[in-house]
């Protein structure tokens, strides 16, 4: 895949639920030319994939998304306070009045949600 651009960013920890960086951290962001169609969607998922794994190995977290290419195995591995977050949200929001597709699909690739 054709990396158009890619920089690097310095995050902090912020007090949200789901905080991409625990610590402070160097965050590498890289825009990437995928073509609009099946097989460029197809070849984005494995790359992404692989990015995490590479990640998830050196103790980093990937940032969540647009783009749910993650598998649940490493939504958990980068985001071990997920089963928690859910546990929260549906505490305060049994009927799940309040959801998005986002949300939802956290839910369905969290095995304890």
């Amino acid at each position: 895949m054709p990396v158009l651009n890619a920089s690097v960013r310095v995050v902090h920890k912020e007090d949200i639920a789901l905080n991409y960086a625990p610590q402070p951290a160097f965050s590498l962001v890289l825009y990437i030319n995928q073509p609009a169609s099946e097989q460029g969607s197809a070849q984005m998922r494995q790359l992404t994939r692989a990015l995490i794994d590479v990640t998830i190995r050196y103790g980093g977290r990937f940032f969540l998304p647009y783009q749910l290419h993650y598998t649940g195995a490493q939504l958990l591995a980068s985001y071990p306070e997920l089963p928690l977050f859910l546990a929260r949200k549906r505490s305060y929001d049994p009927n799940e009045l309040f959801s998005s597709t986002f949300y939802r699909a956290l839910k369905a690739l969290s095995p304890t949600a």
